[in-house]
C-alpha cells in the first residue's frame, strides 16, 4: 500500500515504472542515476595533480576489496597485472583505491611472501611501500610501475577518470557500472576465503566447519564448473543486462591471462568504447540530480 502515501518517485531506468502498479505509474518519474553525476563533476586536473601525474595520462584503477580474503589473492594479483601491462606501455599510471579499514601499510602483508602464500602462487612481483613527505604514499614494484594509494574515501571521483579498472565483485561493481567505466571483474577462487565470501549455496558450503582442504582440492573445481555451465553472473552490470557486459573472470586466476585480456580492450578502442556506451546506456539518462531537485520542487507543497 506504500505508493498511495507518496506522491511522486524518482527512478533510474523505465523498467522500475514498468514493475510499479498501473494504478500508481503516473507517479514515477525516469530522472536516471544520480551516481553517474559524480563524472560531470569530477575535477581531473586536481585529481591528477594530487596522483602527481600528468591529466593527460591514461590511468588505470585497481580495486583489490576490504576483506583479508579478497587482499589475499587481489593485492598479489593485481600489482602481477600491473606489471605485465608496463612492459607493453610504460606511460600508463596506477592507482590502487584503499578501502576506509586500510591503510597503505596494510597491503604489505599481503604483497609479502612470509605472510601471504598467495604472494608465491600468483608469482606476484617484490614491491616496496614508499610514503614521501609530500605526495600521495605509493607502491614501488620491482620492474614495474609505481602505484599510488589513495585513501580518500568514496573515491567515484577518482576512478570516474579511470581508462580501465580491475575490481573484484560486490558494491564496487554497481559503482564502476553507474559511472560507465570500462572494468574487468576478477572472482578468483583459489582459496577457501574467496569461495566463503560467495552468495549462495558455494558460499554456504566454503563456510561448513572443517571443509577447508576438501573444498580447495575437490569441491573447489566443482563449484567452478558448475557455475559456469550455469552461466551465473557476480557483477552488477552483467545482472542488469542479463548477458556479460564487462569481462568477467571466475575461477583459478593468473595475471597473465587477466593481462592478455586487459590488453586486448587497451588496443582495441572499439571494443573499450562500446563497453563504456553499453554500461551508459544500462544506467538510465544523465542529469539526475537536475531533474531529481525539479521533481521534489514541483512536489513540495510550501506555505504561503
Amino acid at each position: 500500500r506504500w505508493p498511495s502515501l507518496i506522491d511522486s518517485f524518482g527512478v533510474m531506468q523505465s523498467s522500475s515504472v514498468e514493475k510499479a502498479p498501473l494504478a500508481h505509474r503516473e507517479k514515477f518519474t525516469v530522472v536516471g542515476d544520480l551516481m553517474a553525476d559524480v563524472q560531470a563533476i569530477a575535477d581531473r586536473k586536481n585529481i591528477f595533480d594530487a596522483l602527481g601525474y600528468d591529466a593527460d595520462a591514461n590511468l588505470i584503477g585497481l580495486l583489490p576489496g576490504s576483506k583479508p580474503a579478497k587482499l589475499s589473492m587481489g593485492v598479489p594479483l593485481l600489482v602481477a597485472i600491473a606489471q605485465i601491462l608496463h612492459r607493453s606501455d610504460p606511460t600508463t599510471q596506477y592507482v590502487i583505491g584503499l578501502a576506509p579499514n586500510l591503510v597503505p601499510s596494510d597491503l604489505m602483508h599481503y604483497a609479502n611472501e612470509a605472510t601471504n602464500p598467495m604472494v608465491s602462487v600468483l608469482k606476484s612481483p617484490t614491491m616496496t611501500l614508499v610514503e614521501p613527505e609530500s605526495g600521495l604514499p605509493y607502491l614501488q614494484v620491482e620492474n614495474g610501475p609505481n602505484i599510488r594509494l589513495w585513501q580518500r574515501f568514496p573515491a567515484l571521483d577518482l576512478f570516474s577518470q579511470c581508462q580501465l579498472c580491475f575490481t573484484t565483485v560486490g558494491a564496487n561493481t554497481a559503482q564502476l557500472g553507474a559511472l560507465a567505466i570500462p572494468m574487468i571483474v576478477l572472482l578468483h577462487t583459489q582459496n577457501l576465503g574467496a569461495l566463503q565470501l560467495i552468495d549462495g549455496l558455494p558460499g554456504v558450503i566454503a563456510r561448513l566447519p572443517g571443509i577447508g582442504t576438501l573444498v580447495r582440492k575437490i569441491v573447489n573445481p566443482l563449484i567452478v564448473k558448475a557455475l559456469q555451465k550455469l552461466g551465473k553472473r557476480f557483477a552488477w552490470p552483467n545482472i542488469w543486462a542479463k548477458r556479460e557486459v564487462v569481462p568477467e573472470l571466475f575461477g583459478a586466476i593468473m595475471p597473465e591471462d587477466v593481462s592478455a585480456i586487459a590488453h586486448d580492450y587497451l588496443t582495441h578502442p572499439e571494443k573499450h568504447t562500446n563497453m563504456q556506451q553499453t554500461q551508459r546506456n544500462l544506467r538510465g539518462p544523465a542529469g539526475a540530480a537536475a531533474k531529481m531537485a525539479d521533481l521534489i520542487l514541483e512536489t513540495v507543497d510550501y506555505p504561503k
